[in-house]
């Protein structure tokens, strides 16, 4: 990416002032007349009001601008273009009026009719408002007026403009993303994806999460609009917004609205907000919205450089856009009331009070390092864990705080060492290369640990003492073994339960896909359903135990135990419950076939451990 020039110009701009000197300290001048841009003799803030107490903020009374309906505010040829969308029984409309950043005059204002999903951006080609629901682009000019205009097929996807308005990138959820010739028509493939979605976009940049069809794995991009290039999120992790300005990146938690992660450069930081929100803004400063009002800014590493109050009469959250103004060296933003919209102005140069965003470093995912045992022992795991591609812990290195099962480490020595023989002997029946295949999503290792004991925690809902679980927790799944208990039946039962995952994956990907519950469900007996629970097992399911359709009484519970039960018998060679009850081979058999059609299987043997039930009997 190219660095935008104007980013440290501002932030020199900003730095320039008290906010992060001694607040005592009167603040700095403005530029003096020699380098101050010229200004006109009524400017925009002639009658302008205090608001706050701080005296940094100022509303800015603009008639054209308070009879819009809660506008958002973009930056335009150097001034303010506000745009409203209001809708009533008649229909939607697009309501645009651009406004003289020097003294406030109204420039030009245009009313559209449209679907209620239009969307504005602006650039070095014009202002471009189109509507993917109706299938429309119009470039605008300066004086809002349409100067070409374009019919493309309504699809109702994420669409964006580039700077120059020439090109329509299609964000296609299921598809991909595309690149239009508006003029020529021509439309090429840029990214092979689904499960497109936009967690960030502004001008210059659309953010985008999506599932790589090859790999079906979940990854993450930016679409740069200036050039047309795409360029992969600087970082690992599951993320719901994000924001963009050069080289600096703020990205918000997808399970943790509350939590950050800041990329600057080669340094990064996580940070949470508990009382707010974080934004990245187009200067490359971050603004902190807190739920009482306050507005806080940060340079791009974190130190506080101002705040101010916003007004509390305010009914509808202030997430407008923030302009930043070389002419007046500070930010342009709106808030409405319900009744009006009100134009105000923050000036960042006046010294306040303030502390710097709290950054925590971001630590490596790296496994702890043991010490209680003899380091052979740590040894042994971490050869295991590079043979099958595993991330395999003990004693002290196991998380131990789980969410269902309080636990405790395993140090006897003699016990720890016979589980790792046990877990040897089980993952060496599995085909070369089939653990890596069991990530998927944003799952990027399997975590297997040996413990001391799994007992469920008070209102889990699980049942009994456990030998073993997984769990899917963000970028990896676990896998807890109690080292007292473990057999390879617990560990293959496991597995199991990771094939589950990958399999109703790959269903939810490919339509010609083989797996589905649907399916799965015509091979039970006739009448019979699963409890759903794992304590409470109604009379009607143990009326089916032995039905000759089930491996144990335990895989009536849910259909993932069922496929679970009967894989650890089918790899266990349990020949007997495979001739006493008829309904197995054919339900192993379409597992198996399940399985053959999900995984690459080129270098599996003709039969797999798993397979080898279907030839007996």
């Amino acid at each position: 990416m190219k660095r935008i020039t104007a980013l440290l110009s501002i932030l020199l701009l900003l730095l320039s002032g008290c906010a992060i000197r001694n607040p005592t300290t009167p603040p700095a001048s403005l530029p003096t007349a020699q380098t101050e841009p010229s200004r006109p003799e009524t400017t925009i803030m002639d009658g302008r009001e205090a608001a706050g107490s701080l005296g940094n903020v100022w509303y800015l009374p603009n008639d054209a601008v308070a009879s819009m309906g809660a506008p958002t505010l973009y930056s335009f040829g150097g001034n303010l273009l506000l745009v409203s969308l209001t809708g009533d029984e008649t229909g939607f409309q697009t309501e645009l009026k651009l406004i003289s950043q020097k003294d406030g005059t109204l420039l030009a204002e245009r009313v559209f009719a449209g679907s209620g999903c239009e969307q504005v951006q602006t650039g070095p080609g014009g202002i471009g408002l189109y509507d993917s629901v109706f299938g429309t682009v119009q470039v605008l000019d300066e004086a809002l007026e349409p100067i070409r205009a374009y019919t493309p097929a309504a699809d109702s996807e994420n669409w964006a403009l580039s700077g120059d308005m020439q090109t329509l990138y299609i964000l296609s959820y299921q598809d991909g993303v595309f690149a239009l010739n508006l003029d020529g028509g021509e439309k090429r493939q840029l990214l092979d994806g689904t499960w497109v979605s936009v967690i960030g976009r502004d001008n210059r940049n659309v953010i985008f999460t999506y599932v790589d069809r090859r790999t079906q794995r979940s990854s993450g991009a930016c679409l740069n609009l200036e050039t047309g290039n795409l360029e992969a999120i600087p970082a690992s992790g599951t993320f719901g917004t994000a924001g963009r300005a050069g080289d600096i990146w703020l990205l918000g938690g997808d399970m943790d609205w509350n939590s950050y992660r800041l990329l600057n450069g080669d340094k990064t930081g996580t940070v949470s907000v508990p009382d707010g929100w974080l934004t990245l803004l187009d200067t490359g400063c971050i603004l902190k919205q807190e739920y009482d009002c306050c507005l806080t800014l940060y340079s791009a590493d974190g130190r506080f450089l101002s705040r101010c109050e916003r007004p509390r009469n305010a009914d509808v959250s202030l997430n407008t856009g923030f302009v930043w103004s070389d002419l007046w060296n500070g930010y342009f933003f709106t808030d409405y009331t319900g009744s009006a919209t009100r134009l105000l102005f923050w000036d960042p140069t006046v010294a306040v009070t303030g502390e710097n965003l709290a950054l925590s470093d971001v630590q490596p995912d790296e496994k702890p390092e043991g010490t209680v045992l003899d380091q052979a022992f740590y040894a042994r795991a971490d050869e295991l864990s590079r043979r099958f591609a595993l991330d395999i812990r003990i004693a002290d290195c196991c998380t131990l705080d789980y969410s269902h099962y309080d636990s405790w480490p395993l140090t006897e020595p003699e016990a720890v060492w016979q589980a790792l023989d046990v877990l040897e002997a089980a993952l060496s029946a599995y085909p070369d290369g089939f653990f890596p295949q069991l990530l998927y999503g944003t799952v990027g290792k399997i975590q297997i640990e040996i413990v001391g004991g799994l007992t469920p925690k008070p209102d889990a809902g699980v049942g009994a003492t456990a030998a073993g679980f997984t769990q899917q927790l963000g970028d990896h799944n676990l896998m807890a073994l109690d080292g007292w208990t473990l057999d390879d039946s617990t560990i293959f039962h496991e597995f199991s339960h990771m094939i589950d995952a990958r399999l109703r994956w790959d269903a939810d990907l490919r339509e010609n896909a083989l797996f589905s519950e649907e399916r799965w469900l015509k091979l039970q007996p006739e009448g019979f359903e699963y409890a759903y629970s794992y304590e409470d097992i109604p009379e009607s399911v143990t009326r089916y135990y032995a039905s000759g359709y089930f491996a144990a009484d335990y895989a009536c519970t849910f259909p993932t135990e069922d496929r679970a039960t009967l894989m650890a018998a089918a790899m266990t060679n349990a020949t007997y419950e495979f001739d006493t009850q008829p309904g197995l081979r054919p339900k192993m058999d379409y597992y198996s076939r399940c399985i053959r059609d999900c995984f690459d299987t080129a270098g599996w043997p003709a039969q797999t451990a798993w397979e080898r039930i279907l030839q007996s009997g």
